[in-house]
């Protein structure tokens, strides 16, 4: 059976926010291997250190004391700065693996049921520093906009949006041809943008809600039981927070893919390379 989902093709708004599921649902054996193998690692390794701040947290606010000494507050910091490092860690490496799955699959590089979790490594491999530095310009870019009454960096930060997917997709090797390509994409359709970044990040919301939900029923039940030990109650509570906070970094696939999506969409739009390369099919098939 010929595969009909096209990656290139131009996309309304509902197919952008609904073309990340089925793209799921096609290709989920070699992406939930790759999330297994590279991504759970990371955040197991942050919600422990989201745990630990969370409980540092608690226990500087049910002892007040600990402020005189500074070492329960050096700790919250410390805790603090390691999980905020590896959730950037984490990130970076999610978009280098979505990313790197779209361009296999949208160049066809190899069938679907070739493509392994070792090409997916190899391009975590070659783009993760590339990408990390990306989120560190882009978040100074914002912040320094943000100084001129926020709505600036809120411009910078949606032009910006496609960088990361410029520069996997397309194999930017420079940096800057990244940020020029997202900021010429976005031209004309920084409104579109911003309402899909918008809706996209209402539904991640909701997700992440509906995934803590059987926590926050747990605590509740716990708490009617009669479980008053604050720091027991302390230790359950940073657990449900440091859990639910990493779990939810999977749903940013979605984002990725839609916003992988959303590039595609516009360079259609703008440029018709996919047009360009399905009449080439066409043509190649006639002659055959």
């Amino acid at each position: 059976m010929p595969n009909t989902f096209k990656i290139k093709q131009p996309r309304d708004f509902g197919a952008l926010i609904t073309a990340p599921f089925t793209y799921i649902r096609k290709h989920y054996e070699v992406l939930g291997k790759s999330l297994l193998y590279f991504i759970v690692p990371l955040i197991a390794v942050t919600s422990i250190l989201m745990t630990q701040y969370f409980t540092a947290t608690f226990e500087m606010g049910m002892n007040p004391e600990a402020l005189e000494t500074g070492g329960g507050l050096s700790n919250m910091f410390s805790m603090y700065g390691a999980s905020t490092l590896f959730s950037m860690i984490t990130m970076t490496a999610l978009a280098a693996l979505i990313y790197t799955h779209m361009k296999l699959v949208a160049n066809e590089t190899f069938a679907n049921s070739r493509i392994a979790v070792d090409h997916i490594w190899q391009g975590i491999k070659s783009n993760f520093v590339g990408i990390l530095l990306i989120s560190i310009g882009i978040f100074f870019a914002t912040m320094l906009g943000s100084l001129f009454f926020i709505l600036p960096g809120i411009f910078i930060a949606i032009k910006l949006t496609l960088v990361t997917a410029a520069y996997v997709l397309e194999d930017k090797h420079s940096i800057s041809d990244a940020f020029s390509r997202s900021w010429h994409l976005i031209t004309n359709h920084w409104w579109f943008t911003l309402g899909l970044v918008i809706v996209l990040s209402i539904l991640i919301g909701l997700l992440s809600q509906a995934l803590s939900l059987p926590f926050i029923i747990a605590t509740a039940i716990s708490g009617f039981s009669g479980f008053t030990d604050p720091n027991s109650a302390g230790t359950i509570i940073a657990i449900f927070y440091g859990f639910v906070t990493s779990l939810s970094y999977i749903f940013y696939s979605i984002i990725y893919l839609a916003l992988g999506f959303h590039f595609y969409n516009l360079v259609e739009r703008k440029e018709g390379e996919g047009l360009r390369q399905r009449i080439n099919e066409i043509g190649n098939s006639a002659n055959a």
